[in-house]
């Protein structure tokens, strides 16, 4: 898990998200949502040097918190992020 926050405080989040892995350096952002019971998700802005996978993402729920999960395909990467927060 990168990042988590409480379903209960926050409604909305965004995330600038930049994962490296070497010289590849892949660059997003991430609006995530919820309504109580799905989350939505949708992200734009995207920068890549590369046209290789180097991560998959997946926003989970459990107990109240929503993480944000970032997984290598393959290897190490590295992975920074800002994130900004709309309440519940």
């Amino acid at each position: 898990n990168v990042d988590s926050f409480a379903k209960n405080a926050w409604r909305t989040v965004r995330y600038n998200l930049q994962v490296t892995k070497g010289s590849n350096v892949y660059t997003s952002e991430i609006l995530a949502s919820h309504d109580g019971t799905d989350i939505m998700i949708s992200e734009s802005n995207i920068i890549s040097n590369t046209n290789n996978s180097l991560f998959t993402y997946t926003f989970e729920e459990n107990s109240g918190i929503i993480s944000l999960r970032i997984t290598p395909v393959s290897g190490s990467i590295s992975v920074r992020f800002s994130r900004t927060a709309l309440k519940a």
